[in-house]
């Protein structure tokens, strides 16, 4: 069976679910940055994906992929299901369903509402465990991947460098966390300088006292103490 159309009418997600029980290869036409994409898939899961012939192997690409599919394209495609593919040549195995039914949520959340790329957030300490606060598995899976790099503070930006996320999937997983009160956001280092500088300014002023006596010379000191004697003998 081949099918073929324009995403013009409608949605991409839409043809996904239409094909998800079928083993074939996906074509989209100028999908992704003016490439070609290709994907393999058997029975829902995703076990290939080339752009213009080249293979994309990283779990963080495919998943940038798959959000401008879901946001942007609207071009040709085609599924062919007479071409099977051996076992062997399959490197991915991603729930392809569960990825757009991600991505269709994170698109609906505002730009403006995102915390920016490099806003530094904090682990809350929460007394309570994170489980019984949020109810998502795939959030509590990405708060365990997350937590061990809020003890400094980070950002999505730096997140996207040691986890196989987009950086936009990471700012949505923030937001999220922010909301459930799992992370705080870091002070940034221009609003702790007031305070710092107070704190230094208090010190400073305590500490002048001893230092004028410090600073005494020790010749003033000695006359005074002679004429303390002188006057006792009187």
């Amino acid at each position: 069976m081949t099918l073929w159309g324009h995403l013009e009418r409608f949605a991409f997600i839409d043809l996904v679910n239409f094909v998800n029980n079928q083993t074939g290869t996906l074509s989209l036409g100028e999908a992704y940055q003016g490439r070609t994409l290709e994907m393999y898939l058997v029975k829902g899961k995703l076990r290939t994906l080339h752009a213009d012939g080249f293979r994309i192997q990283e779990q963080m690409r495919v998943r940038e992929i798959i959000y401008t599919l879901i946001s942007q394209y609207n071009g040709k495609f085609e599924f062919d299901n007479r071409r099977l593919r051996s076992e062997c040549d399959f490197w991915l195995d991603m729930d392809l369903a569960q990825l757009l039914t991600q991505a269709a949520q994170d698109t609906m959340i505002p730009e403006n509402e995102l915390p920016r790329p490099h806003d530094k957030f904090v682990d809350a300490c929460l007394a309570k465990p994170f489980a019984d606060l949020v109810q998502s598995d795939a959030l509590q899976d990405k708060w365990q991947q997350i937590q061990p790099y809020l003890g400094w503070g980070i950002s999505a930006a730096e997140l996207t460098g040691q986890l196989f996320y987009s950086e936009r999937e990471l700012r949505v997983t923030l937001h999220r966390l922010l909301l459930a009160g799992a992370v705080l956001p870091q002070p940034k280092l221009s609003e702790r300088l007031p305070v710092l500088g107070q704190i230094q300014s208090v010190q400073g002023r305590a500490a002048l006292p001893a230092k004028r006596s410090a600073d005494a010379k020790p010749g003033c000191r000695l006359s005074k103490s002679w004429r303390r004697f002188t006057r006792s003998l009187h």
